[in-house]
């Protein structure tokens, strides 16, 4: 499946990712490490899905593997989280239309 493609920064993101970094910077200082299986429940995703986009933030360096299969935010990452954090959750709204109101969609 296509998905439309987000530029925020220098990284161009999807949906999943953008839902995953949302995700890890709203519990930053809550839990360090997520695993897979954590990302995809608090994300509504697939595993398979998730792990997807875990590997291409890994590649844009917003994450990086920790051990026992889970993920971390690197020290190098947080400035851009901060830099970017308000475009993300405005995209992050703007793309999951479960979290608007029937009253809020456009109908075609």
């Amino acid at each position: 499946m296509d998905s439309t493609i987000h530029t925020i920064g220098e990284c161009k993101l999807n949906k999943n990712e953008i839902d995953i970094l949302c995700e890890m910077a709203r519990a930053i200082e809550i839990q360090e490490e997520y695993s897979i299986t954590e990302l995809a429940t608090q994300t509504n995703m697939f595993e398979t899905d998730t792990s997807d986009a875990v590997e291409m933030l890994i590649l844009h360096g917003l994450l990086a593997n920790c051990p026992k299969h889970t993920v971390h935010i690197p020290e190098t990452a947080y400035d851009w989280l901060d830099e970017h954090c308000d475009s993300l959750y405005a995209l992050r709204l703007m793309l999951d239309t479960s979290l608007l109101e029937d009253s809020e969609t456009a109908e075609a």
